[in-house]
């Protein structure tokens, strides 16, 4: 899926649904995961002994039993993630003889050249929608799901259905002065650029309590986003530049705290603890998210 696909809202209701049918899920966000290897991650979030192989504390589950299944959240958000997906594959390899334990991952469809594994785990672990919905139903006959599906753009209905949703929730927030049904009259491609929630969600925000706009395309609704974040920051976005140049630098979307507070770009604003400061108003408004051990 895209980004802002709805992969990790999709990924947290299938876990969900799986809690409540009784089966053990760990979920875990790989951009929080320090280690390479999911091994020694399952060992460190679940402390386990060092002398304890994963493959033997899965052993004892069978086909009478509920499945035991671990959920990585975005894989392609790990600052090692060649070797995270690597591990995976193998930690499945080592427990194949069980079909109660197993893997699923979330990712990027556009982003998955940097995956290195075997033609034939990679048959097993992707969906080819070249193979076309036939393909998908005989794999579905052979006991289960594809190996690999992705996440769909939003349907027309569903997109006047989240519109709805989201306007009934939080009106001052969510809610402008016309209509999903009105934009899709007006022009049937602007509506199709709402086709991803993320952008549905910011294009929501963006025109909240404002008139239908004469032209609209998918910069225009992330100029417009930025623009409030920098009114609701007070610095016109000059904070959230300058993070965007730290976090580019190191080449991940996630970086230390002590990072920033040493960097003379960011440090003067992240070392403000009043309500105020521009960190603290993007962490609340949940632009920004801190991750705490």
């Amino acid at each position: 899926s895209p980004a802002g696909g709805g992969k990790t809202n999709v990924l947290c209701h299938m876990v969900e649904e799986w809690a409540e049918e009784g089966h053990t899920v760990l979920l875990l966000r790989c951009s929080h995961v320090e280690e390479s290897d999911l091994t020694e991650a399952l060992r460190a979030c679940l402390r386990l002994a060092p002398s304890l192989r994963i493959e033997d504390a899965v052993a004892g589950v069978t086909a009478a039993d509920r499945r035991w299944i671990v959920a990585l959240d975005g894989i392609n958000e790990h600052p090692h993630r060649t070797e995270l997906l690597a591990s995976a594959v193998a930690l499945c390899r080592q427990t194949r003889e069980n079909p109660c334990f197993g893997v699923v991952v979330s990712l990027r469809a556009e982003d998955t050249d940097w995956v290195e594994i075997g033609e034939s785990d990679r048959s097993e672990l992707f969906y080819n929608p070249d193979s076309g919905e036939e393909s998908a139903a005989q794999e579905t006959d052979k006991g289960g799901m594809p190996p690999s599906l992705g996440v769909p753009v939003l349907s027309h209905p569903e997109r006047a259905g989240m519109w709805k949703l989201y306007a009934s929730r939080d009106k001052k927030r969510f809610k402008p002065r016309f209509t999903y049904t009105a934009l899709y009259e007006r022009s049937r491609s602007l509506a199709a650029l709402l086709k991803n929630p993320l952008v549905l969600r910011l294009f929501l925000e963006v025109y909240a309590g404002e008139s239908m706009p004469t032209t609209i395309t998918r910069k225009r609704v992330f100029d417009a986003y930025f623009e409030r974040l920098g009114v609701l920051t007070g610095d016109r976005g000059a904070f959230l530049m300058d993070l965007g140049r730290v976090l580019l630098e190191k080449g991940s979307s996630m970086v230390d705290l002590d990072v920033l507070y040493d960097d003379v770009r960011t440090s003067p604003v992240v070392k403000i603890t009043g309500i105020g400061s521009a960190y603290r108003r993007l962490v609340e408004q949940g632009v920004l998210t801190e991750h705490r051990e």
